[in-house]
């Protein structure tokens, strides 16, 4: 129940600023971490290797997205000065 009201309060204070994609509790996280393996090595298809897959993609779209942002931006620049 703790958790969930941390969750929350995080939501609440950040709101826009936070990211879609969240990375559930899992054992298997915190075992991977004690073999000095990565979750892939460890478990890859747990919950927690499925979720740092999901937050990786929305990184790159998000990173994406801003790139070809400025991108337009630079065009519009350019062909303001001319």
């Amino acid at each position: 129940k703790l958790h969930r009201e941390a969750v929350e309060l995080i939501k609440e204070h950040f709101k826009d600023d936070l990211l879609k994609t969240t990375i559930r509790t899992n054992v298997s996280l915190a075992e991977s971490v004690s073999f000095f393996k990565t979750i892939y090595e460890y478990k890859a298809n747990s919950h927690g290797s499925q979720d740092y897959d999901n937050l990786t993609k929305e990184v790159i779209k998000i990173s994406k997205q801003f790139q070809i942002g400025k991108w337009i931006i630079a065009k519009e620049e350019r062909w303001n000065t001319k």
